[in-house]
């Protein structure tokens, strides 16, 4: 199984091995401060809609910035565009949040995330460019798994919380974050490169490519799978933005009314089963039909997990847990697989057409997802069982829709 993965990374290109190799540095600090966020904006006096609306801030740029990012990154090349952008999103977010609980300046750190949209499609293309389609699979589901790992380890987290307190306790690992990024930042402006396949493409770097965005619709719009594809893609923009909820929903006394050091133990458990699929079964797969029949199965699983947990009554603590790692297979889908399959599947139509179409589909995400936080916070506020109620339909109408 191992030996697999090993294969596998030494067909990766070195701008995929570089990503891969740091993502540590941000997914585990990262998975950490994202459980706790929101925890933490309702501890400082954030109602639940409210945070449902500031979470909807960085999304309003996911409208156009994703399609800015393309055509800066043909124009003025993939590695310096992706690292300015993703060191003003996330370093200036973080360092806000570290240091103030102030409305107005939260709102600030959130516009500094929404430019972090701006290298979505970027990193799409530095992780892939330079391997084999066959060998996607592998990397996205690598990225996927360190991840989870850092799920995993978000009982270290729910010690901080536990010692220090919500408030003090998520600074804190604001600033484990901040250093840990601060590290990721230095090695990937070292060793990342510009892709072959951009440097070797029939203009310079610099020279925007000539394929444009109709050409994207066309291409869509002409393959009814890659159209299937791209509404489930959209769904699933519309379906993550709501986790957020998720946390509240386990130490909330209307729904689950955990501890919020307990509530760390979900993010252990729900990887589990995630980073099983993504070692076991992930690598094996290459062929579309496979691709397909997995993404239908991890939507069904998220499907039961969220009428699990709909279904879970305050304190029920073992059903619960059920209820998380059958959703986060939900994740896999989203993360891992669709987003090889949006590869190679403008692979087999246009690869010239790639950095766009990721862009595009991104951009068609980000629409999707804009309502989707202030919704979920006023359902939230009216009876919090509706979030999962709704997403277990989201996640069976992607199941359905997947082709």
């Amino acid at each position: 199984m191992l030996k697999r993965y090993f294969k596998a990374y030494a067909k990766w290109g070195r701008n995929a091995r570089v990503l891969v190799l740091t993502e540590p540095l941000w997914s585990l600090p990262f998975s950490w401060f994202f459980f706790y966020r929101p925890i933490y904006m309702r501890e400082v006096g954030f109602g639940e809609a409210e945070i449902g609306a500031f979470y909807s801030i960085p999304l309003i740029s996911q409208l156009f910035m994703p399609l800015v990012g393309g055509y800066l990154a043909d124009r003025f090349g993939r590695k310096g565009v992706f690292m300015l952008f993703d060191f003003l999103g996330w370093f200036t977010s973080i360092l806000i949040w570290s240091l103030s609980d102030d409305r107005i300046l939260i709102a600030v750190a959130f516009v500094f995330e929404g430019l972090v949209a701006t290298i979505y499609a970027i990193w799409e293309c530095l992780l892939v460019e330079d391997t084999e389609p066959g060998y996607r699979t592998s990397i996205y589901g690598a990225v996927q798994t360190i991840y989870l790992v850092g799920s995993l380890l978000t009982p270290l987290a729910g010690a901080i919380v536990a010692r220090y307190g919500v408030s003090r306790g998520f600074r804190i690992l604001s600033r484990i974050t901040l250093l840990s990024i601060a590290i990721m930042y230095v090695v990937r402006q070292i060793f990342l490169v510009e892709p072959r396949g951009l440097l070797a493409s029939g203009g310079k770097v610099g020279v925007p490519s000539v394929a444009g965005y109709p050409d994207v619709v066309k291409a869509v719009l002409s393959e009814p799978k890659l159209l299937s594809l791209v509404a489930v893609n959209t769904m699933s923009g519309f379906m993550y933005p709501m986790g957020w909820a998720v946390p509240l929903y386990l130490t909330d006394e209307r729904a689950l009314g955990l501890d919020p050091g307990v509530a760390s133990t979900f993010q252990t458990v729900s990887a589990i089963p995630s980073i099983i699929l993504l070692v076991v079964l992930t690598p094996r797969i290459v062929e579309r039909r496979g691709l397909a029949n997995t993404i239908k199965a991890s939507f069904l699983a998220g499907t039961a997990g969220m009428a699990l947990l709909l279904a879970s009554s305050k304190g029920n603590y073992p059903l619960a847990l059920l209820a998380s790692a059958l959703d986060s297979l939900r994740y896999v889908a989203s993360f891992a697989l669709i987003k090889t399959y949006l590869n190679n599947s403008i692979e087999d139509v246009d690869p010239k057409l790639r950095a766009k179409f990721l862009s595009f589909t991104t951009t068609l995400a980000a629409v999707a997802s804009l309502p989707a936080p202030t919704v979920s916070g006023v359902v939230y506020a009216v009876n919090p069982r509706l979030v999962p109620a709704l997403l277990a339909l989201l996640s069976l109408l992607a199941s359905l829709l997947t082709r």
